[in-house]
């Protein structure tokens, strides 16, 4: 078998195979990335239970939104707030195109409620983020983003399937690049210090049905990502997924079951961990 020498800053980092090394890698925006473009890059997502996921079973819920979480419908609450987050829901979780403007807002109500905003830390929609791959600028825009001053710090994606075949999982990984990318330069105009890797936590939406993930981004796979390289080091991304029964694996009814709902938000209550 031919092997080459890959270089990355200048070191010689790894002996790899050589058709690993000349897999066809383009310039594209993070909406076009499939499931071959996180094997071009040497990436791979393992679903971990949730013990190994969050450290801990998740057992607390928010403790702000009890009425949400025992309501059927927006007509049996009072308050305004609770009363269109749960519109939101059903929208969110119905079957119609509009659907994934509902989601997103859905997604921004539900971070307001339990508590994954701050003074410092909001939620933003469709802000565009500039992915660096094969050498030229691409875009990728995040359904959801929750920012930090201006430092990205959570991702959220939607799978979009019923209007094309595409797959959010990879979108929201080269989403995560991209923005680990854009804080790198953030951080260098603010002379903050440069990290060399961090963890940076995403939602994939089915609906309303959520599964969390932990990709952690490192300097050697963003450049990797940027000169269209294949990286020495496999990158190892965590998902982890709300048990459910089998009839609620739709759209349809998702986080409008309320035992799904309790386990979905003691799962969101768990994350926020990676946030904060």
């Amino acid at each position: 078998m031919i092997i080459r020498w890959v270089y990355i800053k200048g070191k010689v980092s790894q002996l790899i195979p050589d058709f690993m090394a000349s897999l066809l890698r383009t310039a594209k925006s993070a909406s076009d990335w499939k499931q071959n473009d996180l094997r071009t890059y040497n990436i791979v997502v393992r679903n971990v239970d949730p013990c190994s996921f969050f450290g801990r079973e998740p057992t607390n819920l928010p403790e702000s939104i009890e009425s949400f979480r025992v309501a059927h419908h927006w007509q049996d609450v009072d308050d305004n707030f609770t009363m269109n987050l749960l519109r939101m829901l059903w929208f969110a979780s119905g079957d119609n195109l509009a659907r994934e403007s509902a989601v997103d807002d859905f997604m921004m109500m539900l971070f307001v409620a339990i508590g994954y905003t701050s003074r410092t830390r909001f939620a933003r929609s469709r802000r565009h983020l500039s992915l660096i791959v094969c050498g030229e600028y691409r875009q990728a825009t995040p359904d959801i983003c929750l920012l930090d001053d201006q430092t990205t710090v959570l991702l959220v994606q939607e799978d979009k399937y019923y209007v094309s075949d595409t797959d959010p999982e990879p979108q929201l990984i080269a989403e995560a690049i991209g923005a680990f990318q854009e804080n790198d330069i953030l951080r260098r105009r603010m002379s903050r210090p440069i990290r060399d890797h961090v963890t940076i936590p995403g939602i994939t939406m089915r609906g309303t049905l959520p599964v969390f993930y932990k990709i952690e981004v490192t300097s050697e796979l963003a450049d990797a990502v940027a000169a269209g390289i294949y990286p020495p080091h496999e990158t190892v991304v965590l998902s982890c997924a709300p048990p459910c029964r089998p009839e609620l694996s739709g759209t349809i009814s998702g986080m409008r079951d309320l035992e799904f709902r309790e386990i979905a938000l003691k799962y969101f209550e768990a994350f926020k961990q990676f946030i904060d």
